[in-house]
């Protein structure tokens, strides 16, 4: 099943809300649209059959070629996000305007556990050091899952920035010895965050 399966008669391009790389590939990457759909991709994708004379496409253009060779259970609102873990083999997460995260083992079509949020979650990222993702939700506080291929993810912490003041977006440093994160506000400030899970505490470095 591809994009045109999934959007029939509206096949007429779709746009591409959310991009991960896979961990473990050098071609292949996820993609989330706004219909909900979420597809695995290939930059070695086959070449497309096209018009001999299309008006609208330069003749010295590359050819086309399709990158899906794989498609999941849609979202029922707009992916938000999909992101390839970096330390669980095969696995990525999905967010959707539907209220729910997804836990997928990339050779699966279905995804292997689905948890119903109360919130919209806008942003996520994976600690590179354990399986642990930080989301943004859309009434702007900050929750941390604990994720594994064997067992639903677990809310472990929420939290709200200082004055509690909405988060918009979330980095991490990947660079680092320790997980360090930056998170953004409605007003554009960055806020640093060193993590320490293990203690179950986290310390806002700096405010800028």
């Amino acid at each position: 099943m591809g994009l045109r399966d999934t959007l029939g008669s509206h096949f007429k391009g779709v746009p591409i809300t959310s991009f991960t790389w896979e961990s473990e590939s050098d071609s292949g990457f996820i993609i989330g649209c706004e219909a909900g759909g979420i597809f695995r991709c290939s930059l070695n994708g086959e070449l497309r059959e096209e018009a001999p004379d299309d008006p609208l496409r330069p003749t010295d253009w590359l050819p086309l070629k399709n990158p899906i060779v794989m498609a999941y259970v849609y979202h029922r609102a707009i992916v938000t996000n999909v992101d390839f873990s970096p330390n669980l083999r095969n696995i990525f997460i999905s967010t959707g305007k539907d209220n729910e995260l997804r836990v997928w083992d990339v050779f699966q079509s279905k995804p292997l556990f689905v948890v119903h949020c109360d919130v919209n979650i806008v942003s996520t990222i994976w600690l590179f050091a354990r399986p642990v993702i930080f989301t943004i939700q859309e009434d702007g506080f900050i929750c941390i899952y604990s994720i594994t291929n064997k067992a639903k993810p677990k809310s472990i912490h929420r939290f709200s920035l200082e004055e509690r003041k909405p988060a918009e977006y979330i980095w991490s440093n990947y660079l680092a010895r320790d997980d360090q994160l930056a998170i953004s506000d409605q007003d554009n400030a960055i806020h640093l965050y060193s993590v320490n899970l293990n203690s179950e505490t986290i310390r806002d470095n700096e405010n800028n």
